[in-house]
């Protein structure tokens, strides 16, 4: 398990380019790529925590959802499909190097943060609280994925 922290999303995924490359070249064994992002702002009128992008791509969804009893942990924004987020944060840099499932979880859904790639994103504007629900929610699921062998990539759509 690598914790990774990236720089230049916005300039060409720089950062995540240049750890998958490494990890390619050093022969690690890369079996998913899980990127946690814009998670401060907790979505409004949805009945699940996270949306999850190119959702449609593997079934980690799936697992996520069944690996938490009482919340839907993640679903498929359709905002979020359409502006196109699979490949333009982090994981996709992992997607592209290993052909592994590679997804980000985010709870910015184009409603409900002002200061998208502005600068007045400021700290002030996370919900510390919403944040720790979002890891508690997920972490049963990223258990599975260590520990299991029930994840897969699904056949390539145009998402």
């Amino acid at each position: 398990v690598v914790f990774a922290l990236f720089s230049a999303e916005e300039k060409g995924l720089v950062g995540s380019r240049e750890l998958a490359k490494q990890m390619k070249a050093s022969g690690e064994n890369v079996v998913a790529m899980i990127n946690l992002e814009m998670t401060g702002t907790p979505m409004v009128g949805k009945d699940y925590i996270t949306y999850l992008t190119g959702y449609d791509t593997s079934n980690m969804g799936e697992i996520f959802n069944k690996e938490n009893e009482n919340r839907v942990v993640t679903a498929k924004l359709e905002a979020a499909a359409q502006m196109n987020l699979f490949v333009r944060s982090d994981n996709y840099a992992f997607y592209e190097v290993f052909k592994v499932p590679s997804q980000t979880l985010s709870t910015f859904d184009f409603t409900n943060f002002d200061e998208y790639h502005k600068v007045g994103d400021e700290i002030s504007g996370v919900n510390a609280q919403h944040m720790s629900e979002v890891v508690d929610a997920v972490f049963p699921g990223i258990f599975f994925m260590v520990n299991e062998e029930g994840l897969k990539m699904n056949p390539v759509t145009n998402e």
